[in-house]
């Protein structure tokens, strides 16, 4: 398996769940924000807001597999367990 399909299995939500957001995000400590970027695009902004946020709860949500594959390479790169990614659209 690839590196990509590696870090995709393990820092991607499902789509078309209702998350419990303190087990999704079980190393942050109650109370804590949860942050929603729609469209993130190549991923810098979402990459430089989840170094300034550590102790709140990010979740990306992004078509292209470009910008995610940014993301999950900074995730892992970083050790953060505090940012989560959709691959998908935002149907609302």
């Amino acid at each position: 398996m690839d590196l990509y399909r590696l870090r995709s299995a393990r820092w991607t939500l499902p789509v078309g769940i209702i998350a419990d957001w303190s087990v999704v995000f079980s190393t942050l400590t109650p109370p804590f924000d949860v942050v929603l970027d729609i469209g993130f695009g190549g991923g810098e902004a979402l990459v430089e807001m989840g170094a300034a946020r550590l102790n709140e709860a990010v979740v990306g949500v992004e078509v292209h597999t470009t910008g995610v594959a940014h993301v999950l390479e900074a995730i892992d790169s970083n050790g953060w367990q505090h940012i989560r990614v959709v691959e998908d659209d935002v149907l609302i």
